[in-house]
């Protein structure tokens, strides 16, 4: 992977969010736990003089449906990138609805949280999703440690 520029302070490479998106993307395409999975596009576009809408504010960069029938988003920041409020309100949306949703910084972080994502519920048992982003967040914290 080229990265772009370097981090002053560590002078290490930072990758971009699109070549961590392009990784995610891959990544997806191939883990045994997702089904489908598209890159969603937000923006405006002129056709023939009209302006064109796709997308809305706050959706995140991939979205999916597990092979467990679960809806799924994740959105891609850098190591430094912020959420913005509608990300915020749509990652807790998902969630709320029962689907899986996380913030991811790279290919390595996607495929703990996609681990995470059991794939195939068993009966009598609710979609886990808090249970599921809980313990995904606690073993993103142990892999950064």
């Amino acid at each position: 992977m080229r990265f772009h520029r370097l981090d002053p302070i560590t002078r290490r490479g930072i990758a971009r969010e699109a070549q961590i998106l392009a990784g995610v993307l891959k990544l997806c395409r191939y883990h045994p736990n997702v089904g489908l999975a598209w890159r969603q596009n937000t923006g405006a576009m002129e056709v023939e003089g009209r302006t064109v809408r796709f997308g809305f504010v706050g959706v995140s960069d991939i979205l999916g449906v597990l092979k467990s029938g679960r809806f799924m988003a994740l959105e891609v920041k850098t190591e430094r990138g912020r959420l913005t409020g509608a990300q915020r309100a749509f990652i807790e949306a998902v969630r709320q609805a029962g689907g899986f949703a996380a913030v991811v910084r790279s290919v390595d972080e996607a495929k703990v949280a996609l681990d995470m994502c059991v794939p195939e519920r068993s009966e009598g048992r609710d979609s886990g999703s808090a249970a599921e982003d809980e313990s995904y967040e606690r073993q993103r914290r142990e892999a950064q440690a």
